[in-house]
Formats: structure tokens, sequence, C-alpha cells
């Protein structure tokens, strides 16, 4: 081979190490950041399972407040009329 070849080869592979430390470092970059996206996702899933549970909770307190509600108007309706508004 000539010395020519040889410069091409070693500025190739001159090149290759270059390029290939740029993507370890790249491969880093990218993994800290997904890290910090899977622990920001993990937070958002925590928050929106504490809503669901708070909604799941609220329903069921207006369900018994609506029951309640309509219970008591049965029995004033009564109270006033003497009958049962589901008798008319």
């Amino acid at each position: 081979m000539t010395d020519e070849r040889f410069e091409r080869i070693e500025s190739i592979l001159q090149a290759t190490v270059v390029l290939t430390q740029q993507n370890r470092e790249d491969i880093a970059q990218l993994t800290r950041e997904v890290r910090t996206i899977a622990g920001s996702l993990e937070r958002t899933n925590e928050r929106l399972n504490q809503f669901i549970t708070q909604a799941e909770s609220d329903q069921q307190f207006f369900r018994n407040e609506v029951t309640g509600i309509r219970t008591e108007v049965k029995r004033i309706v009564e109270h006033l009329f003497g009958q049962s508004p589901d008798q008319e």
C-alpha cells in the first residue's frame, strides 16, 4: 500500500472515532432525556389516578345527595298533599 492510501485509511479511522464518540454522547443525552420523560409520565399518571379516584368519590357523594334530596322531596309532597308524587 502506498502512503497516500494509509493516510486515507487513517483519516477515515479518525473520522470514525469522532463519529463514534459523538454517537456515545448523543446516546447518553437521549438516555438522560428518556429517564426525565419517564419520571414525568409516572408523576402525571399518579396525578391522573388521584383525579380519577377523587372524581369517583365525588360522583358517589352527589349520587347519594340526589337520592337523599329526592327522598326528602317525596316526603314533603306526601306531607303537603297526602300522596306520593309517584301516584299521580
